[in-house]
């Protein structure tokens, strides 16, 4: 596809069959570092799922993304992806869907297939409130289910920078932080993991004392953040990178 050349490539996963799923910015890389799916049409699909030796086996997703950037993979091999999309036209395209609605502010659970599941946040609306984004980064599921979504890439409406915590059916049930440089406090959250170890994000690793923490990573200052699944911060949490 597109003569072997790819756009802003997100994140690769390896599911439990050994098959490979990337997620990308539609074979695109305009504007650089934020490209766009935008009128990318069914020919540059966000999603790709190979098998080990690299054939293409399917892909999906062409028209409900227009800026794509968080992505993984939950236990039951179900998809989840972010857009962070927030303006209703780029480089002059409009960023509407079919429905006439402005692409983006929401995470989706799709399966393996390609079909959506699930959706947090409403599409187009920017906010801060139970079922609203306003620029979702990243998210990361938890063993029991749970949802969490790093919320707030710069710049954004409401100068947000949090952590939102959903059950597993999608209901609401907290959210934490704000802008700051603070304990508990954000920059700009761009992506988030559940994991035990600080060197290696792998969800589902456990913390010496048992305790799972959620890393929220920082863009531009190279910082993450750890809390407890409940929103605590866990002392000594802060780790810088240069």
């Amino acid at each position: 596809m597109n003569g072997g050349h790819w756009g802003e490539v997100i994140r690769v996963h390896v599911d439990t069959k050994g098959a490979i799923w990337v997620f990308h910015r539609c074979f695109n890389v305009v504007p650089p570092g934020s490209a766009t799916c935008i009128n990318r049409g069914p020919a540059n699909p966000p999603i790709l799922e190979f098998d080990a030796s690299g054939k293409l086996l399917k892909s999906f997703g062409a028209g409900i993304f227009a800026y794509p950037h968080g992505f993984t993979m939950d236990r039951d091999g179900n998809l989840w992806a972010s857009d962070v999309n927030d303006q209703p036209t780029i480089l002059g395209m409009s960023a509407k869907n079919a429905a006439g609605v402005i692409m983006g502010q929401e995470v989706l659970k799709l399966s393996p297939e390609g079909k959506v599941l699930m959706t947090l946040g409403k599409e187009g609306v920017a906010g801060t409130g139970p079922d609203t984004f306003d620029r979702p980064t990243g998210v990361a599921n938890a063993p029991n289910g749970e949802i969490f979504v790093a919320d707030g890439h710069y710049p954004n409406k409401h100068d947000t920078a949090r952590v939102v915590k959903f059950s597993k059916d999608g209901r609401f049930i907290k959210s934490w932080g704000h802008k700051g440089a603070g304990p508990g406090e954000f920059d700009e959250p761009h992506d988030i993991f559940i994991g035990g170890s600080q060197n290696r994000f792998r969800p589902g690793r456990q913390l010496d004392r048992g305790v799972e923490a959620i890393w929220a990573a920082e863009l531009g200052i190279c910082r993450k953040r750890r809390h407890d699944l409940r929103g605590r911060v866990i002392s000594g949490s802060e780790r810088e990178e240069r």
